[in-house]
């Protein structure tokens, strides 16, 4: 399945946040599902290069068209900028249950502003006027510097499965199998 379950899966559960998230009271919580689905698209178009983006969610179309990977940056780099420029903070957040931040929106804009930097910085080939324009507007808009802002999930190390990474937990399981035994 690979990289197109993020369709099936992160894309589309994605997608009902979006939805459920559209009312201006819901702006912070909004534009984080915004941040997040131009962050899974991104691996997705560079991986795969050409996609499904702008029919790709939309559940009467069931062969939607493919989109030029630079139409996609170009999308995505304008998704970041008004997200980001969206927050405000007299709005609620998804507070404790956002697993990255903990619904702090400064944390949340870095995260946007860095993804800009590094999509900005994938077009200097292709495009470098647009390429300078969004490096600039991301390292004004402040983008990571430390690791506390780093975008990750803490897991602990409880004994139960659900409470361990299953990422670790598979390269675990490799690690216990010795592909010299008999």
């Amino acid at each position: 399945r690979g990289h197109w379950s993020v369709y099936a899966d992160a894309l589309r559960q994605n997608e009902e946040v979006m939805k459920a998230t559209a009312e201006p009271e819901s702006v912070n919580k909004h534009s984080a599902a915004r941040i997040w689905r131009v962050y899974l698209f991104h691996q997705v178009t560079d991986l795969h290069g050409d996609v499904p983006y702008s029919d790709a969610l939309n559940t009467d179309n069931i062969k939607p068209k493919y989109d030029r990977q630079e139409d996609i940056y170009l999308d995505m780099l304008n998704e970041l900028e008004q997200a980001a420029n969206a927050f405000d903070p007299s709005s609620p957040t998804f507070e404790n249950a956002d697993l990255f931040y903990g619904g702090n929106i400064d944390q949340w804009q870095k995260f946007a502003y860095s993804l800009m930097l590094r999509l900005g910085m994938r077009l200097t080939e292709v495009r470098p006027d647009v390429a300078e324009e969004y490096v600039k507007k991301a390292i004004a808009g402040g983008v990571i510097t430390e690791d506390i802002d780093i975008t990750r999930i803490e897991y602990t190390s409880g004994g139960t499965e659900n409470e361990r990474n299953p990422k670790a937990d598979f390269m675990r399981s490799i690690d216990d199998l010795d592909p010299y035994a008999d």
